[in-house]
């Protein structure tokens, strides 16, 4: 038995030419809104995305911070770690506003959710009265058939 050289192993680094189907292409990359009309949920996403971007900023300026502590200018040091604790003060005001922000499209949210079940229910108050009113002739109907136009029972 002898095996088959399969040629040198390909890196997962090689660039992709894209698929041979293009129709497949299209379709896959067309763009498309997959979200309700509602533009609560791409705010909600673009505001969690900011805060995903303050906290990587956060985390650099902390690095600047300790960075500053290694220099041999105690007056180049003080300026810098003052000037990265303002810096910090202030990404901490912008992401206290962000989160403000997110709460109030979450009531807003809540509130357009409630004026559209209220709005159903007018319009399904008046099959809930047709549906009623056609259980109780139902009954009616089958109370005279079971036991015949003398529904109280005298003889």
């Amino acid at each position: 038995m002898t095996k088959e050289a399969k040629g040198p192993a390909e890196a997962a680094t090689s660039p992709s030419h894209g698929s041979t189907n293009p129709e497949k292409d299209q379709e896959m990359n067309e763009n498309t809104n997959s979200t309700t009309d509602d533009v609560t949920p791409s705010l909600s996403t673009r505001i969690g995305d900011a805060q995903d971007i303050l906290a990587t900023v956060r985390y650099l300026n902390e690095a600047i911070f300790m960075a500053a502590g290694g220099l041999m200018n105690a007056e180049a040091t003080n300026a810098l770690q003052a000037v990265s604790g303002e810096i910090e003060y202030k990404l901490l005001a912008v992401r206290d506003s962000l989160d403000d922000i997110r709460e109030v499209l979450k009531m807003t949210d809540l509130q357009s959710r409630r004026r559209e079940l209220e709005r159903r229910m007018e319009e399904l108050a008046p099959l809930a009265v047709i549906a009623s009113e056609t259980v109780r002739d139902e009954a009616a109907r089958k109370t005279v058939e079971c036991c015949g136009s003398n529904v109280g029972g005298a003889k």
